[in-house]
């Protein structure tokens, strides 16, 4: 069983094929939203953060619900999809084969899906959630330590994979069943809406509600990447680090990620996602060896039995009661926003490099791969860090709170064994992660703008460097105003209407699978039948 290719090339009918084009309809809200963005925050600078403020606020605790709805129904979702009737449905032809082989493939969905992220957080989150202590536990006790390590896995592990699929898988479903000539997010609501109305007004709504969320959570990327890069920078040259040198390390990996864009994916993405798949587990490797080796082995075991009890808690808990002061919200409810706003790329991106997997391969793959990558990072990078906490060598939590992101990455990594090569190693990691993500949103952010975008075409040179300055100019103005809060309401605000779309689309895949496969969903019944010499018939039939 298997879906067809996922597009065929686009003519004229002439039978020439048509070259791809930004298609305005989509594009111009989007450029429209985009300067929305970068305007207030290039004008105002710091003076913004009080109605920043207020808008995060505002949104995740009345939508945190939400959220956390969407997790919690996405891991059915995927569960069902994984071992149920789709289980065996093929992304391409039946006889397809793999475009790339399991470890290129991992690299590369690890890469565009959470590289930064888990690199920039896997040293800070434990902190933040020793400080908050949401399981109940004394803070900063060694319970609160255990609990922050497997708050982190879960974070990052199937909370953030769950995030992407639930929403992506759908997308990444119809651009191969429905074989369509552009890349359209609303191409996942023609079940319900009709091909006339997908290819109207609202599914030109639909498509720049998806365009915003991505835009708003390359932002919330960069926002922390960025400064993490130039605080790593500073260390390892020397300098102090200032606004001045996070523009120029922000220019500099713009430069680099557009000349990564005249590349084709296989050469440009693969290269990257291969050389810094190897070179995480060359760091994580040497952390084993000669960092507090027992106590990493040791974490191991106990964050993985910890995760296991915690994970219904983290799916479901928004803190009705204050009981952590707001750590649901600042810290599950954004993950999620932050995760919800990348799906439609990830589906995208998921499609582009899946032709010759089963769903189930695609499911556990990303899920698997994904959450165990997040178990080694905690167990390592965050047990360490923990160890240092604890063990008085150096306060993380409160350089943390005084300095932020960057400055504790960097004196976490000035503590390990060999800081002349941690910190140099690490800063070339974090930098090829930069550019892996900014590169898969550039390109996905053109192809959802771009007219005759299929089969193998990529969106034109000249769409992918404009959605390039644009995401450098967004990340700049984040710069500008700095915090924590403005990163947090970038990933917010656009996913808002991606949540309620994202119920709709788990149904509409449902809905096209039984139409695509119905002899898959059809039940089976046995009747036994006695007969009057006693005998017995077995007889099987479909309903």
């Amino acid at each position: 069983m298997a879906l067809e290719e996922p597009m065929t090339k686009p003519t004229t009918n002439k039978g020439e094929i048509l070259k791809p084009s930004l298609d305005k309809s989509i594009f111009l809200p989007s450029l429209l939203f985009s300067l929305a963005i970068i305007i207030p925050m290039i004008l105002m600078g710091e003076a913004l953060n009080p109605y920043i403020t207020a808008i995060n606020n505002f949104v995740s605790h009345s939508f945190g619900w939400a959220y956390m709805a969407y997790g919690t129904i996405g891991l059915f979702f995927l569960a069902w999809v994984a071992f149920g009737p789709l289980a065996n449905v093929k992304l391409g032809n039946a006889d397809d084969k793999p475009a790339f082989n399991d470890s290129s493939w991992a690299f590369m969905i690890l890469a565009a899906g959470f590289g930064i992220g888990v690199v920039n957080w896997s040293m800070v989150e434990p902190m933040i959630t020793m400080a908050s202590a949401p399981a109940g536990a004394e803070p900063f006790s060694a319970k609160a330590a255990e609990d922050a390590l497997a708050y982190g896995l879960i974070h990052w592990g199937p909370f953030l994979w769950v995030g992407y699929m639930a929403l992506g898988l759908p997308f990444a479903y119809f651009l191969f069943a429905r074989k369509p000539k552009v890349q359209r997010f609303a191409l996942c609501f023609e079940p319900i809406l009709g091909q006339k109305r997908v290819e109207g007004p609202i599914g030109t709504a639909i498509n720049a509600f998806a365009v915003f969320g991505l835009i708003g959570g390359i932002g919330t990327t960069l926002g922390l990447a960025i400064p993490l890069l130039a605080g790593l920078l500073s260390v390892f040259i020397g300098i102090e680090h200032t606004m001045f040198v996070e523009v120029g390390v922000l220019l500099f990996f713009g430069a680099l990620t557009m000349y990564s864009l005249s590349k084709t994916i296989s050469k440009g993405m693969k290269l990257l996602s291969d050389f810094n798949g190897w070179l995480v587990v060359v760091v994580l490797g040497a952390m084993i060896l000669f960092g507090p080796t027992a106590y990493i082995m040791n974490s191991f075991t106990s964050i993985f039995g910890n995760a296991m009890e915690l994970m219904p808690h983290v799916f479901t808990w928004t803190d009705t009661y204050g009981l952590s002061n707001g750590y649901a919200q600042d810290q599950s409810v954004f993950y999620m926003a932050w995760y919800i706003a990348y799906a439609p790329q990830m589906g995208l991106f998921v499609a582009c490099v899946s032709r010759g997997r089963t769903l189930k391969n695609v499911v556990l793959g990303c899920v698997g791969y994904g959450s165990l990558s997040a178990f080694v990072f905690f167990a390592i990078l965050g047990a360490f860090a923990v160890q240092l906490q604890l063990s008085g060598t150096v306060d993380l939590a409160a350089n943390f709170n005084e300095h932020g992101i960057p400055s504790t990455v960097a004196l976490a990594l000035s503590n390990t064994p060999l800081p002349a090569l941690a910190v140099p190693i690490y800063l070339v990691m974090v930098a090829i992660f930069v550019i892996t993500t900014i590169e898969a949103c550039t390109r996905n952010l053109a192809s959802m703008t771009n007219k005759n975008i299929s089969g193998d075409i990529e969106p034109s040179t000249s769409s992918r460097l404009i959605w390039c300055a644009i995401i450098i100019a967004i990340s700049f103005g984040v710069i500008l105003v700095g915090g924590l809060d403005v990163v947090v309401t970038l990933a917010l605000v656009p996913t808002v209407p991606l949540v309620a779309l994202s119920f709709l689309a788990t149904y509409c895949m449902v809905k096209a699978a039984r139409k695509d496969f119905p002899h898959l969903f059809r039940s089976k019944y046995t009747a036994i039948e006695r007969h009057e010499d006693g005998s017995l018939t077995v007889k099987t039939a479909e309903l």
